[in-house]
Order: C-alpha cells, then sequence, then structure tokens
C-alpha cells in the first residue's frame, strides 16, 4: 500500500486512524478560491486548525463529493462543534465521530472531527469569505 502526495507533509495519519492507502494531497491552497471550481471532486478533504469549524466546513463541502468527509483536526472542537451545528446541517453535513488524541512530545490534546457529507451542496454556497466572517 502506497500513499502519493504532493505539496504537504507526509500524510501517514490517513493510514493509521482512516485506513486509507492512496490519497492524492493539493496544497497549500486557499479553499475558498479553489472549492467554487472544483465542485464534487474529492472523497476527502483534510484541513489542521486553520480557521473556525464553521469556516471550514461553508469553504470546503462544495469540493466534496456527496458521502466524502472533511475531517478537520482541532485542538479544542467542543465549542467550535456546537457553534457549526447549524451550517452544517445546511450545508448537507453530518458528524459522523469525533476521535481524541494526544500528540507525541508535547503530549496536548487533539481531536479529529470527522463530518460526512450526505448530500449535495447548494449553489449559493460557499458565500464569499467576507460574508462568512460577517456573520459570525
Amino acid at each position: 500500500s502506497s500513499i502519493k502526495y504532493k505539496g504537504l507533509n507526509h500524510p501517514l495519519f490517513l493510514t493509521r486512524l482512516h485506513g486509507i492507502t492512496h490519497a492524492l494531497i493539493y496544497g497549500p491552497l486557499r479553499m475558498e478560491d479553489y472549492s467554487k471550481h472544483n465542485e464534487e471532486r474529492f472523497d476527502i478533504i483534510t484541513s489542521r486548525a486553520v480557521a473556525k469549524t464553521k469556516i471550514l466546513v461553508e469553504i470546503s463541502f462544495k469540493a466534496l463529493k456527496t458521502s466524502g468527509h472533511l475531517i478537520l483536526m482541532k485542538s479544542s472542537f467542543e465549542e467550535e462543534l456546537s457553534d457549526a451545528e447549524k451550517i452544517i446541517r445546511d450545508i448537507g453535513g453530518e458528524v459522523i465521530n469525533v476521535n481524541t488524541f494526544k500528540l507525541p512530545i508535547e503530549n496536548s490534546q487533539r481531536a479529529l472531527i470527522n463530518i460526512k457529507k450526505v448530500r449535495k451542496t447548494e449553489a449559493k454556497y460557499p458565500r464569499s469569505i467576507d460574508k462568512i466572517k460577517k456573520s459570525l
């Protein structure tokens, strides 16, 4: 089993945590620009803790295939996930699970949030990043 990747650190966490043996990684890109022109393209999109959960969901979901997964790595997730429940539902998603673990060496807590796309995302998404930020 091999992993093909481009542009990011080695994605072994996908294999170890989700049993994925082949992945093509694109990046680093601005997802809000990329997803508008790549609708229903990816089975899995991952992100580390670069923005609030509700922003990541909205800017990423258009590029996910129906039945695809958005996997977010977060350090503190409970409040963010609660705040994102409405947009997750509205945009066609469902939280499948949250796996928590400790990072080696620094021993700090992390969570992988697995959000499944259960239906096609409406054409109005993603809104511009300015509109998303104003709605926060």
